[in-house]
């Protein structure tokens, strides 16, 4: 109201909060409105200012965080219809869901007035709704039924919203099943080409290769490395030879095999015993032609 006067702007208090509101509470964007509303060298009538106000807010487009926050907002609920709300799913709906799942466990549901038992229930019931937003999802997807959207969002977003709707507790944080999906990605590609490798001498899948054979085929190349030292290199060799391994699929193999937070085998192997079984392996290794 300040720089209003100052510029001889004439406007109304409650106009002037349709415009900070529209803007998100940008200072910047505020400011810009109303430089280029004073150009028309007329007084703006409060409804013409709300009518640009309203458009200014079409044209912000939320986060996931903001999305995500407004999702389980039980005040934003109040001011919200069942479209606005199913509209919170559609500003990014491959994303959505996801933070949507990262997050509910954090969200306190003011219908359980802090009764354990209700929230409970509350969570166990956004869970179900939210393993049939997968379902939903997979139909989507996998048969390109993009018309079933709006369920999905009644399912991964509006209905999640009205279970837990309250506040959230804690932090908002990304989800972690991107993460977790990469990794699985890459360790899917690490058994596909052990398997490759192995395939002239074992039967099995790359699944199988995951499960059955690396924890095996780990012990039997690092336990002589470590309760033999040098005098175990020639039996660490044999078994990488006996199943066509390369040397680089050592790291594949420690890598499939070992827990997060578990400590390295390869660790306890003294360095020269290291070097004596690289040596080794690349004198007596024969790589096959595919």
């Amino acid at each position: 109201m300040s720089i209003c006067f100052r510029e001889g702007i004439q406007i109304k208090p409650d106009a002037l909060d349709q415009i900070i509101i529209g803007s998100n509470q940008d200072i910047r964007q505020v400011l810009h409105h109303l430089s280029m509303w004073s150009a028309n060298e007329k007084n703006l009538q409060v409804n013409d200012m709300k009518r640009e106000a309203e458009k200014a807010k079409k044209d912000l487009k939320m986060g996931p965080w903001d999305v995500c926050k407004k999702v389980f907002s039980e005040a934003d609920h109040k001011t919200m219809s069942l479209y606005d709300k199913s509209d919170l799913f559609f500003h990014d709906y491959s994303i959505a869901p996801l933070f949507v799942q990262e997050n509910y466990p954090k969200a306190v549901p003011h219908i359980a007035k802090g009764n354990r038992r209700v929230t409970l229930e509350q969570l166990a019931k956004t869970a179900g709704s939210l393993a049939d937003g997968d379902l939903v999802e997979k139909a989507i997807r996998s048969k390109n039924a993009w018309s079933l959207l709006p369920t999905q969002a009644m399912f991964s977003s509006v209905l999640p919203g009205e279970y837990m709707s309250g506040h959230l507790a804690g932090q908002i944080e990304f989800p972690r099943w991107l993460g977790n999906n990469s990794r699985r990605n890459k360790f899917d590609r690490i058994m596909q080409e052990l398997q490759m490798h192995m395939r002239l001498k074992i039967s099995g899948s790359k699944l199988d290769v995951g499960m059955d054979y690396c924890g095996h085929l780990r012990n039997a190349v690092i336990n002589p490395l470590i309760h033999h030292g040098q005098d175990g290199v020639q039996d660490a060799v044999k078994a990488m030879t006996t199943y066509d391994l390369l040397r680089e699929d050592l790291e594949s193999l420690l890598e499939l095999s070992q827990w997060p937070g578990s400590k390295d085998p390869m660790s306890r192997v003294d360095s020269k015993v290291k070097a004596a079984f690289t040596r080794l392996y690349n004198k007596e290794s024969q790589p096959i032609d595919v």
